[in-house]
């Protein structure tokens, strides 16, 4: 049962398996989960929000909420320990291949199982990434505001361009999936704007 204050040893077995996390994991994670639901065992969208604000995550709301909606596998606009716990896995130890569709639900904030240009920019954008690139080197002498987010746009058009072959403006999955896959620096835009969120 993970709705006691204390962590049982089956209960630690249980999210070892499920989650695949240490032991250690899964008490530090209980801390920050109890830390952010004070007298509660569940965890409601706007503690999540504020939980992952006060862990100094520079993202905005929407992109925040949509990884909520993610851990929120029963669709109850509340998590309990165990979600918290596999959703926080998935990000963290699942791999990019494992997580791609978590991903991209992640991405489409607005919801309708496509990924628009703007939503891309924002999400990347949103996650602070480093962009380790040449292109986007902070040691160009770029305005880290200004140019950079110029040249995530650019980047992010150059990727519909060459994936959007529908042209509706959007990527479906498999579209994005295919982006992710045959080009190493949005994988590695991806995978640093995830791991952003998760090590913060």
């Amino acid at each position: 049962n993970f709705s006691h204050d204390h962590l049982r040893w089956q209960s630690i077995a249980e999210l070892k398996r499920s989650a695949k996390l240490s032991a250690e994991q899964i008490k530090a994670l209980k801390k920050h989960f109890d830390e952010i639901t004070p007298g509660r065992h569940r965890m409601t969208r706007s503690q999540f929000l504020h939980g992952l604000r006060a862990q100094k995550i520079n993202a905005n709301d929407d992109f925040l909420l949509s990884l909520f909606d993610i851990f929120d596998v029963h669709h109850t606009g509340e998590i309990d320990f165990k979600e918290f716990c596999v959703g926080v896995s998935m990000f963290c130890q699942g791999g990019l291949g494992v997580s791609l569709e978590a991903i991209f639900h992640l991405y489409d904030v607005a919801g309708d199982d496509r990924i628009t240009q703007d939503e891309m920019v924002s999400a990347i954008t949103a996650m602070g990434t480093t962009l380790r690139m040449k292109r986007f080197n902070e040691s160009s002498g770029m305005n880290a505001n200004t140019e950079l987010a110029s040249h995530i746009k650019t980047y992010v058009q150059e990727i519909f361009d060459a994936y959007d072959t529908d042209k509706t403006g959007s990527l479906d999955f498999r579209q994005f999936s295919e982006a992710i896959h045959s080009q190493p620096l949005l994988k590695t835009i991806v995978e640093d704007s995830i791991g952003g969120v998760m090590e913060a």
